[in-house]
């Protein structure tokens, strides 16, 4: 995926969302990453 007018925190917030969905994160990893990315 690409997105060019989106940042650095964009892109990673998304690779942790489709880790999750490809079974490859927990929830509890994109809570974490929630909290550290605001």
């Amino acid at each position: 995926m690409k997105w060019t007018k989106r940042g650095p925190k964009w892109k990673e917030a998304v690779e942790v969302c489709m880790g999750l969905i490809e079974g490859e994160r927990t929830p509890d990893d994109v809570r974490k990453f929630k909290h550290v990315a605001k």
